[in-house]
């Protein structure tokens, strides 16, 4: 859709949208979360990142986000600030860029090297497809629970 919005349509285009749906929204289960996305899928996680601060969630909450690179990564500065205001942890990855920075690395989401609430978290996913099933792959693979995935497909709804 993005791809039709930005090279089909111009200023002064009228057309007929409706509000996001989905059946994919964040549930306090009192735990600490992991709240992982890539490219597009930063967006639902920018609007739970904004409701936990504003509730001042009082559970870890770890914030794992790969793109491009700094200039595809959107609400950087942002999730920055909640980051920092709410002593969460931060960690992106970006494919094809290096940055001088602890929690920014260079190429492909490796969950491997992070210290993320394996037991008793609650992880949730959205992304393209092809990186959730390789997130969950790794997600698995590090113990956690399969229950405690949580993700939403752009599109019609299919299994990882």
């Amino acid at each position: 859709m993005s791809n039709y919005l930005h090279d089909e349509l111009y200023v002064g285009y009228e057309i007929d949208l409706y509000a996001p749906a989905g059946d994919f929204l964040f549930s306090d289960r009192q735990a600490p979360v992991v709240l992982l996305s890539a490219g597009v899928g930063i967006t639902p996680m920018q609007a739970m990142s904004e409701t936990l601060a504003q509730q001042g969630y009082s559970n870890s909450v770890h914030y794992l986000h790969a793109c491009e690179n700094s200039e595809q990564h959107s609400f950087a500065a942002r999730t920055t600030a909640l980051i920092d205001d709410n002593n969460w942890q931060q960690t992106i990855w970006y494919r094809n860029q290096t940055v001088e920075q602890a929690h920014i690395h260079s190429g492909r989401m490796d969950l491997t090297q992070l210290d993320l609430p394996i037991e008793q978290g609650n992880v949730y996913l959205c992304d393209p497809i092809a990186f959730m099933q390789f997130s969950k792959r790794q997600l698995l693979t590090l113990g956690v629970v399969a229950t405690n995935i949580h993700y939403q497909v752009f599109g019609p709804h299919a299994n990882l």
